[in-house]
């Protein structure tokens, strides 16, 4: 959301609100940043943000180097 304009603390707040009301039961985080009016992504941003695939992306190496294999 910050590449998107907005400031980071805002986006913090945004995204800190959704995670609190995931944590208390309120819905699923990933559904509840869709539906508040303030986030600036797209869907397809939003699942983007939301692709684990990304993310893990360097799982495998990083678990080979711990194990004392190489990458």
């Amino acid at each position: 959301m910050v590449q998107k304009g907005l400031g980071r603390q805002e986006a913090y707040e945004i995204v800190q609100a959704s995670a609190l009301a995931a944590h208390q039961g309120k819905g699923a985080f990933r559904e509840l940043l869709a539906g508040d009016e303030r986030v600036t992504l797209t869907p397809a941003e939003l699942d983007a943000a939301f692709d684990l695939s990304h993310h893990l992306r360097h799982t495998g190496a990083i678990m080979r180097r711990a194990l004392g294999g190489s990458s």
